[in-house]
């Protein structure tokens, strides 16, 4: 077995012969008063020249020995960052796979005289074994007198020449912010839009601008803030915002095909989804803008949070159509909860805080609240006539719960209050029917007949009225 091997000082030779000559450069130095230089043996008269090369010279096998020593105790291990491309990383990895394959063969040991010194770990060489000649990479150098031992692992030329295509990684994704944020608080002090909701209060829609958020715990101060008398842990995320385009007015008789509006929606993930006329009448899509409930049945996100929405019904459950400006509020109804309400709140400001769970953000909203849960809605279809001395009215109750053919008055309907008057003489009068004759003996010229439904939390609603 022999090694082919260029002739070459070893590397422990190359560091002793730089010593060496490092040493006598030092000694040949010149001026240096005092000391020997090429000028003299200054102060020293036991020194000259000579004697320093010399004793630099004799030197030489101790640095070849220390270096020798230092080899044999093998490399220092570093850990050093590097950046790699997916390429460079696959490329790495598939060598490394071909070099333990070449290893599972079976390591060779190579013994080689002291001339073999320069020779040290992962230099590539190649050996004749078995009557062929194997390449192999050094993976471990004993030092002994006389002769090296080395060992050596199997190796190809073409692992280290391979080039693989690597798999891109998959992109970075952030992890989701852990901050909870402020809580979004709207008080909604509008009719019911669930029958189950039949009682004074008002729905509270609450809302996170940040995926961490958990929901919110709502209090209500009657007191301006002073003392909370009540708290409900509400955790349904409402989809709601603000508008960032203007809504035009509409009757609330038929569809709304021609107005359209844009509203900004912060809550994190929040989808609007188109519905149909369907889906509208069955309180899909049901939102509040403003004051005003309305259905829509067209949605598209033009920008990201930023929804265009049009095709509505307007003016649901009663309420007013108008004309909503820019920064009136979004919300949609559907993740609402209703929080009853008691009398002594009537006409009165109620405050409102919804605290983030787990935090100390703090949102509060201060209304006036006026029980629109409770208010009746104006009668329909009022006819009123003279009947020689008497009016004869007749009308149509509308109910606050139900819906289509299916119309019911609530529980705290307490029938309907008739109103005459000339301008000058007034007379009311209630009744729990939907018609009434009554005598105008009392008035002269023109009468204004009006007719209220009544509750008996609330009081009167709007009225319906005609002249005679």
């Amino acid at each position: 077995m022999s090694a082919l091997i260029a002739t070459r000082p070893s590397p422990a030779e190359r560091l002793a012969d730089l010593a060496v000559q490092a040493l006598i450069d030092e000694a040949d130095l010149s001026p240096k008063p005092g000391l020997v230089d090429r000028r003299g043996s200054g102060a020293h008269s036991d020194l000259h020249l000579g004697l320093m090369h010399a004793s630099a010279q004799s030197l030489w096998p101790a640095f070849a020995a220390m270096a020798d020593a230092a080899r044999a105790e093998g490399e220092v291990s570093l850990q050093t960052a590097v950046v790699l491309s997916h390429d460079e990383a696959a490329t790495i990895v598939a060598r490394n796979h071909a070099m333990m394959v070449e290893s599972q063969k079976g390591e060779l040991h190579v013994p080689l005289p002291d001339n073999y010194l320069f020779l040290t770990e992962s230099d590539p060489i190649h050996v004749q074994y078995e009557g062929k000649v194997v390449r192999g990479v050094i993976s471990e150098a004993v030092v002994m007198d006389g002769e090296q031992r080395y060992k050596v692992i199997r190796d190809r030329q073409s692992i280290h020449t391979m080039d693989v295509q690597g798999i891109p990684p998959a992109p970075v994704t952030k992890p989701p912010s852990s901050v909870v944020g402020p809580t979004l608080l709207e008080v909604l002090d509008i009719p019911i839009v669930r029958d189950s909701d039949d009682a004074l209060g008002a729905y509270i829609a609450v809302s996170g601008v940040m995926p961490a958020w958990q929901g919110a715990m709502v209090e209500l101060s009657m007191d301006g803030g002073e003392t909370y008398i009540e708290s409900h842990t509400v955790r349904a995320d409402t989809i709601m915002g603000t508008l960032v385009s203007a809504l035009g007015d509409h009757p609330a008789e038929f569809p709304d095909e021609v107005n359209s509006c844009q509203v900004n929606v912060p809550t994190p993930y929040a989808v609007l989804e188109g519905s149909d006329l369907r889906g509208m009448m069955n309180r899909r899509n049901l939102a509040l803008i403003g004051d005003e409930l309305v259905n829509f049945a067209e949605a598209d996100e033009v920008s990201e949070g930023v929804w265009e929405i049009s095709h509505f019904l307007r003016g649901r459950r009663g309420t007013e159509t108008q004309v909503h400006s820019v920064g009136e509020r979004f919300v949609m109804l559907s993740g609402a909860i209703f929080v009853p309400a008691e009398l002594v709140m009537l006409d009165r400001p109620v405050t409102v805080r919804a605290t983030s769970l787990g935090t100390d953000n703090e949102t509060i909203v201060t209304l006036t609240f006026t029980g629109e849960s409770q208010v009746e809605r104006m009668p329909a279809y009022l006819q009123a006539r003279r009947d020689g001395s008497n009016v004869v009215a007749s009308w149509q109750g509308v109910g606050r719960i139900g819906g289509g053919t299916h119309v019911a008055m609530g529980q705290h309907f307490a029938g309907y209050r008739v109103t005459l008057t000339d301008g000058t003489t007034t007379q009311a009068h209630d009744t729990a029917e939907s018609e009434f004759t009554g005598s105008l003996s009392a008035f002269s010229g023109q009468v204004t007949v009006s007719v209220q439904q009544r509750n008996n939390l609330t009081g009167l609603g709007p009225a319906i009225e005609v002249t005679i």
